[in-house]
């Protein structure tokens, strides 16, 4: 994070005004992305506003076609799969992290974010969104099949601003470290493997 403007430089989303959001998953039905799409092309006030969407699928077409065809192409953007390195860059350039499963057992980018000093922006069908999100600390949970519950969450994120943003990214690092550090997890392991 500490490299964040050059970084936003390199990926074109330098602008100083425009929030970034996001999302890492792939475009498959059950990632939720459609409907995170068709969400935000509803949704006004998008002028600040720039989705970043790392991965590829099945949907990418169908995606592309109405973000073009809608002429948000600036505001919302598709990266195609990304490499590790590249995104954990993504993840230091971005104000916030947005995933919107409608089913999504365990995902490993939830913790990545919350290491990155995220807010988290995550469906109720995310399966560690319990252990991840506290909502109105370091982020917001929001229902992916109600357009309005998505789009009150971006609006949410939107307003909260800059100052908000870098405390909901403290506590998503707080609670990584409590909840997912290696320090955390191997003692629970082990205590489970020894009740075995």
């Amino acid at each position: 994070r500490q490299q964040r403007t050059a970084l936003r430089e390199k990926w074109g989303c330098a602008s100083p005004e425009k929030t970034v959001l996001l999302t890492v998953a792939r475009l498959e039905p059950i990632k939720g992305v459609r409907e995170l799409v068709q969400a935000l092309l509803r949704l006004e006030g998008l002028e600040n506003l720039l989705l970043l969407i790392a991965g590829t699928g099945a949907l990418k077409e169908e995606l592309q076609t109405r973000v073009r065809q809608a002429g948000k192409e600036t505001h919302i953007r598709f990266l195609g799969h990304q490499p590790e390195a590249q995104v954990l860059e993504l993840l230091a350039l971005a104000d916030g992290f947005v995933l919107p499963s409608l089913g999504d057992p365990y995902p490993l980018v939830v913790v990545e974010a919350a290491f990155a000093q995220l807010p988290l922006l995550l469906s109720n069908r995310v399966g560690c969104h319990p252990e991840a999100l506290q909502p109105g600390q370091n982020g917001l949970r929001f229902d992916p099949y109600q357009p309005e519950s998505i789009q009150a969450a971006l609006r949410n994120f939107l307003a909260a601003g800059p100052v908000s943003w870098q405390a909901m990214g403290q506590h998503s690092l707080t609670r990584a470290e409590a909840v997912f550090s290696t320090r955390q997890v191997l003692p629970r392991f082990l205590d489970e493997l020894e009740k075995l």
